[in-house]
């Protein structure tokens, strides 16, 4: 199968000049949060021809710029910070205004126009002798961190030339940066009693650096040196030293406030901000990439301090990263062994950590593994590119730390991106299986691998030459997810196939190559990957890479087996179902924006999954005398038959004799008969409870005589499909429930267990099941993630049928592990062992899953969930248990949940008796909640969870109309000041408790998003308010759920009923872009709410893309709006239009003005022609015909006075000028009368092509008493 055909994008345009060393100078002002800086960039040219240099340069104000210290002949800066807003009179219908601003920063070519500077005159690029001293030669590392295709990347050796080198140019740019608004964040305010700090706000992908100091802000310009000097404040105390104090009057008269706010004395800033508070002794420190080579006190001003960083590896500017604050200093390499330190030599590298005063500790303790992954790093990868690695911890950090894979191997195109992105994280994936063991790592990939086959229905391949960019933060977050597995399942195929070292192998060539210098490692593209695969693996993977590369989906396979006695072999039928069983991909809150975005463009392209997966598959039968026999086949086609040879003779062990052997071995007998010797297990797992005593005591059940002769006929254990994790697939297999539990008890591999469970999860629940579940929750020998997932399973052995089985046994296994003997009182907590506290978790987790026949939780659950919490003693414990709780409440929620919301017939069966009970433990339950969430305010648990918690278990009883909803606690919680964690929180239950339909509430979000001061409330805010729009949108919000359940509680559903209208919007984009048209956005309110955010001066570049996206589904483009200007009383006035939106206002223009301007064709005075006879019908055209251009003036018409009259004839004889555009003039002579304002519309026109007219203009006057 070959690769879907997609066009190659046009190459680049070759590279004029390269960066070979840039030097950048930041002032970092606390007190206003400004910058003034300047930077130093060395360019290297490459071709003579050379006459203008191009940077990125954005919301700076640039102030002076030198090329070799003389003035540059032109430049020009156009600042995207500067266009990225709208007017004040613009409305949602002018998101197509803000579109076109922005589009360029979006781009691949990440604004090339931004800033330019073309040589000084008589300046020409001159050649140089490399022999002479002070010559920098484009050595390998400079043309190779030049561009990814320059012409003279491939020069062999480090020095070597093979082309002209020219002598080297130096621009200096000195500017400011007043209003800071991307790439860096301050915490700590008047308002913030939060140590002050900053730090950048650097993401994945190019964009942010440029925000701070210009330069090739581009993924594949990587100077080889930087020199960065960075200036803060010496001390907190220092911050805002300068500012004179002035106290403003509150409100209330009161002149106390713990911070007093200040002015500065030069009213050039809007923000002011002098520190009084704890510790102003406390010594700023600068968290910076590179090496500190220097700090030391500025010269100029005592209460400065200066650092001097040097980075001398290839580095792209959006990788430069840095932190000031008052840090307090952790090295993280002191516990490192001696041997160890030995072992790397020079290449061990120091690990310090950083973070804001008094939580050191924490530190250490959440970076203790660091240590080891970079030591591990070091060994595996070949080489740590810095000489040291530093972690600095501050508040409001809104995303994800840089992986190191993507400073030493940068991505050959943006489709190549998925493959770092995998890399980083398989290396990751790698050190935690080195630091956790094997089972951890493969029961990760078997969970991220289910996780897979639940997201990737109509996704976009990983390799996706179409996607959109930068990409959608969710969109990065599945390719985190799936490129690691892909990855992994690589790595089983090579290494099964030729016995090497898989991938690693290949990444320890590639790090390797690319720490030498080798251009080809350094960029690396999917093509030179699969290269290196097949060269390491001897074989040919196109059709791997076709499949889980270049194409999206998973298999579907449905396998059915069958012992043939006759011929000594076991049939088996491998069917692939992908292709028939189309999986039902309904919208979500969370996708439908993304879905409806897709609809309208190209981006998921050839990304249907193929209609045959094909590979080598492991089919692994365990035999009657236990043995594996693995056989290998090759899947070609939808339907494979397969035929496998029978190895053993007819020979099986009763399950009768092992059954005696595990009690004989219970009960400490020696069996050392030559006769037993050679039946005796040698591995099985859940033999534990197997005494009469245990079996009456645990009300276990085993199989029957009957059973157990049917199981002995068998001719083999199990079997097992795809036994090395070679696909990612989900698989239906017919087989008995016996074969499951000796594949549970007898394979050692994890995710053969784990599968094992899932069929019992999904089995019909019964006495013999859970009594499997809970031997294996009972067996400590079991790895924990299978008895996590064996105790969440009993909750569905627990039903009426079968005498609540399931709960007895969860209630039996949290009494033996946690409970004092004979006693259901918990014993006082002990976390100690990790193991058991998971299994413990997932025990209550159990419980919270119990219902019964009506769906609702048992009465004796909620009591003893609520036993579990009042009896909790964590006074002994060195850990806390915050989290314990929390999950405790989920459990407790969760009960109160179930059920509530199902009413019917059988509701009038319902024992009153029981109906006052549940009314009674549901008040205690939440006089438990609000017992739990008052301690917590008084003494807050880590991060405020039980709080948390609490008013998440709030929020899903509000939805599920156990509680009323009152929106004032929530908005108390979300208020500026409280915790990052609680604000989020509060803001997402108002949101899914329907303020998106509320106008104040609304407002007040939005407000939130346009305006607050923490980057990562906004983001969270934002995505939460995208979600609430989505719920709408499908018919899932709380408004159209109380709508469509009084529709579901009919027998027949009409054709326009809520229910109709939600159950279509969940499976179409247009149905749910028109559900959401007509229930919200055709109001007024929505639209007033959604203005500041689109005119917002603090959201980042993503957001206001997203909601550009949303307001392209709902509105028109109008590509006009009202503009405002304030005229005097009696004035003429003279407009001119020059093209390209510009009109001249002349006041009272002279004679000579007027001679220059064009005469306006007034429809009034020209000829009237006889008119013609009416022409025929015509069948409407496609394409609207487009207006002349013309301007009218409208002059004001006061009351009570007379029409005015057409103004006088021009000489005839006057021939309008030639030049395109031609301009026209309108002249008023204006009556004494008030201020007037004046109005321009541009009616909205379809596109044009560029030889077509331009959109009508009208001018009106309207004065301010109201006439017009």
């Amino acid at each position: 199968m070959s690769a879907p055909e997609i066009a190659a994008p046009a190459p680049p345009p070759p590279k004029q000049f390269a960066i070979a060393k840039q030097r950048v100078g930041l002032d970092v002002d606390f007190a206003t949060r400004t910058i003034k800086g300047f930077t130093e960039i060395t360019v290297l040219p490459l071709d003579p021809t050379l006459r203008t240099l191009r940077f990125n340069c954005r919301q700076c104000n640039i102030s002076r710029v030198t090329i070799n210290g003389r003035a540059p002949g032109q430049w020009g800066y156009n600042d995207p910070h500067a266009k990225w807003r709208l007017h004040d009179t613009a409305t949602v219908n002018q998101w197509g205004m803000l579109r076109r601003r922005i589009d360029p920063l979006f781009t691949s070519t990440l604004g090339d126009d931004e800033l330019s500077l073309s040589l000084p005159n008589k300046m020409k690029i001159e050649l140089e002798d490399p022999s002479m001293a002070g010559t920098m030669v484009p050595s390998r590392e400079v043309r190779a961190s030049s561009a990814r295709d320059s012409p003279r990347i491939d020069t062999p050796g480090p020095n070597a030339t093979d082309g002209p080198v020219y002598a080297t140019l130096l621009v200096r740019i000195d500017y400011t940066i007043p209003t800071i608004r991307d790439g860096l964040h301050f915490v700590g305010s008047d308002d913030d009693p939060r140590y002050p700090h900053a730090f950048t706000t650097n993401s994945f992908l190019p964009g942010s650096a440029a925000c701070l100091f210009p330069c090739i802000d581009d993924l594949w310009e990587r100077p080889p040196v930087w020199d960065l000097e960075i200036t803060c404040p010496r001390t907190l105390g220092d911050i805002g030293v300068d500012i004179e104090p002035y106290e403003e009057p509150l409100i209330n008269g009161s002149s106390r406030s713990l911070f007093k706010r200040k002015r500065p004395k030069r009213e050039d800033s809007d923000f002011a901000f002098q520190y009084h508070g704890e510790g102003e002794d406390l010594e700023m420190q600068v968290v910076c990439s590179g090496s500190c080579v220097n700090e030391f006190t500025d010269a100029k001003d005592p209460h400065k301090k200066v650092f001097h960083f040097t980075i001398e590896k290839p580095t792209a500017p959006h990788q430069i990263a840095f932190a000031i604050g008052p840090f307090e200093k952790a090295v993280l390499t002191e516990n490192r062994a001696a041997e160890e330190d030995e072992a790397l030599g020079r290449n061990a590298v120091e690990v310090v950590g950083y973070c804001l005063p008094g939580r050191k500790e924490e530190v250490e303790n959440t970076c203790l593994f660091m240590q080891r992954a970079i030591d591990y790093m070091v060994r595996n990868a070949g080489h740590y590119p810095y000489p040291s690695f530093s972690l600095a911890f501050v508040d409001d950090f809104p995303s994800d730390i840089v992986s190191s894979a993507g400073l030493a191997i940068i991505p050959k195109a943006w489709e190549d991106l998925w493959l770092i992105i995998g890399l980083a994280h398989f290396l990751a994936g790698q050190f935690l299986k080195n630091l956790t063991g094997s089972n951890e790592h493969r029961f990760r990939m078997k969970k991220d691998a289910e996780e897979i086959c639940r997201q990737d229905i109509g996704r976009a391949p990983l390799s996706n030459p179409l996607q959109q960019l930068p990409l959608d933060p969710s969109e990065l977050d599945f390719v985190a997810l799936k490129a690691p597995v892909v990855l992994f399942i690589l790595d089983r195929r090579l290494t099964k196939a030729s016995s090497s070292m898989g991938v690693s192998r290949v990444i320890s060539k590639l790090f390797l190559n690319a720490f030498t210098g080798d251009v080809n490692s350094l960029n690396l593209s999917t093509a030179q990957f699969i290269k290196q695969c097949e060269k390491v693996g001897h074989q040919k993977l196109d059709s791997f890479f076709n499949q889980w590369v270049f194409r999206s989906g998973y298999p579907r396979f449905e396998i059915s087996q069958r012992f043939n006695k006759k011929k000594m072999i076991v049939e088996m039928i491998i069917r692939q179902t992908q292709d028939k069983e189309v999986a039902q991909k309904g919208l979500t809150p969370q996708s439908f924006l993304r879905d409806a975005l897709n609809r309208q463009t190209d981006g998921v392209k050839d990304a249907s999954p193929p209609q045959v997966f094909s590979g080598p598959m492991t089919i692994r039968i365990h035999e009657a005398d236990g043995t594996p026999y693995e056989h290998v086949v090759q899947i070609h086609e939808v339907y494979s038959k397969l035929e496998i040879p029978y190895n053993t003779k007819y020979k099986r062990l009763k399950r009768t004799r092992r059954q005696k052997e595990r009690l004989a071995a219970f009960a400490g007998m020696d069996i050392n008969a030559e006769t037993q010797a050679e039946d005796v297990l040698l591995y099985c797992l859940g033999d534990v409870l197997q005494s009469d005593e245990d079996t009456a005591d645990w009300r276990l059940t085993d199989f029957t005589k009957e059973e157990e002769d049917k199981m002995a006929q068998e001719a083999f254990e199990w079997i097992r499909v795809d036994a090395d994790f070679e696909w990612v697939c989900t698989m239906r297999l017919n087989q008995p429930d016996h074969m499951y539990l000796s594949q549970l008890q007898q394979d050692r591999d994890v995710a053969a267990q784990y599968e094992s469970v899932l069929h019992f999860k999904e089995a019909k629940p019964s006495h013999l099941i859970s009594t499997i579940l809970v031997r294996t929750v009972m067996d400590r020998r079991y790895y924990y993630g299978i008895r996590c997932e064996a105790a969440k399973a009993l909750s569905r052995c627990a039903t009426a049928e079968l005498s609540w089985i399931g709960e007895f046994h969860l209630q039996k296994a949290f009494q033996e592990f946690y409970c004092f003997p004979d006693s259901l009182i918990p014993r006082a907590n002990d976390f100690s062992d990790f193991t058991s506290y998971f299994v413990q978790q997932n025990i209550i987790t159990g419980f919270g899953g119990i219902r019964d026949g009506m769906g609702k939780s048992p009465l004796s659950v909620q009591r003893y969930l609520l036993d579990i919490i009042r009896y909790n003693d964590n006074s002994n414990n060195s850990f806390s248990d915050s989290f314990h709780l929390a999950n405790l409440l989920r459990s407790l929620g969760s009960c109160l949940q179930a059920g509530s919301g199902q009413r019917g017939m059988m509701d009038m069966d319902v024992d009153e008796t029981d109906t006052e009970e549940r009314e009674k433990s549901k008040e205690e339950i939440i006089r438990e909640i609000e017992r739990l969430q008052r301690m917590d305010q008084w003494m807050s648990s880590y991060h405020n969870v039980i709080s948390t918690t609490c008013l998440d278990v709030k929020n899903r009883l509000i939805k599920a109309k156990v509680q009323e909803y009152t929106p004032l606690e929530f908005l108390a919680y979300s208020k500026e000041g409280t915790s990052e964690q609680l604000r989020i929180k509060a803001i997402n239950c108002l949101v899914e408790n329907g303020a998106v339909r509320d106008p104040n509430l609304l407002t007040y979000i939005c407000y939130i998003i346009a305006s607050d001061p923490s980057s990562r409330i906004r983001r969270e805010t934002f995505e939460s308010l995208m979600h609430g729009i989505g719920s709408v949108a499908i018919g899932d919000d709380v408004g159209a759920t109380s709508e469509a359940a009084v529709s579901n509680s009919l027998t027949i559903v009409e054709e326009n009923s809520a229910a109709k209208r939600q159950q279509e919007a969940r499976q179409s984009a247009d149905a749910a872009i028109r559900n959401l048209k007509e229930q919200l956005a055709n109001k007024a309110f929505f639209k007033n709410a959604l203005e500041p955010i689109l005119k917002s001066t603090v959201i980042n570049f993503l957001d206001v893309r997203k909601i550009i996206s949303l307001c392209s589904l709902l509105y028109n483009d109008i590509q006009s709006h009202v503009v405002k200007v304030p005229m005097r009383k009696s004035r003429a006035i003279a407009v001119t239009h020059e093209g390209k939106g510009k009109l001249r206002f002349i006041t009272n223009p002279s004679s000579k003005e007027l001679a220059k301007l064009r005469p306006i064709d007034w429809p009034h005075l020209r000829p009237q022609p006889n008119p013609p006879p009416p022409p025929p019908p015509q069948p409407p055209s496609a394409t609207p015909q487009p207006a002349v251009p013309k301007l009218v003036l409208k002059p004001p018409i006061l009351p009570g006075s007379a029409k005015p009259s057409p103004p006088p004839q021009r000489n005839p004889s006057f021939s309008p000028p030639q030049p395109h555009p031609t301009p026209m003039s309108a002249v008023s002579s204006n009556t004494p009368q008030p201020k007037t304002i004046l109005k321009l519309k541009a009616p909205s026109q379809p596109q044009q092509s560029p030889a077509a007219p331009k959109p009508i203009i009208k001018l009106k006057f309207t004065a301010k008493s109201g006439s017009s």
